[in-house]
């Protein structure tokens, strides 16, 4: 069976690069998949691109980035047995613990920190799930 090969994600393009390594399932070890490996070269290079992409997501209108927010966690809804699937594989956690992190909890917490996005104000949104929290703080760009 041959695994897929995950490329590097910089600057919005798929990036490969003349080093993989096989990523493992601890129970099995069986591979799951390759990924590519990056240099500190491809690493600044993530950076540099971030650092440039954030003045223009921090001009970016609260209602804007509710809706993406929004659209992340219904995206992750949608496809919720494939990154469960993906969860169990590469880390081989429980189904029940991987269903439920990445269904309810991680779009939970994609939608909870989306509401708030028009009042964020340094405090700490409380999700429902006992022992979670999420931070979300505006920045602006020069602090």
């Amino acid at each position: 069976m041959t695994v897929p090969t995950i490329p590097l994600f910089i600057n919005g393009e798929e990036v490969t690069t003349s080093t993989t390594f096989d990523v493992l399932n601890p129970r099995t070890g069986e591979a799951v998949f390759k990924a590519h490996g990056a240099t500190p070269a491809d690493a600044n290079a993530a950076v540099d691109a971030a650092t440039k992409a954030f003045p223009g997501w921090s001009k970016t209108k609260p209602n804007e980035r509710r809706t993406l927010f929004f659209r992340a966690a219904q995206l992750l809804r949608e496809r919720v047995a494939q990154v469960t699937k993906l969860q169990i594989e590469e880390t081989a956690a429980d189904e029940r613990f991987a269903g439920v992190f990445q269904g309810a909890l991680s779009a939970g917490l994609l939608e909870e920190c989306g509401s708030r996005t028009s009042s964020i104000e340094g405090a700490v949104p409380e999700p429902d799930e006992a022992g979670i929290s999420c931070f979300p703080r505006r920045r602006f760009f020069g602090e």
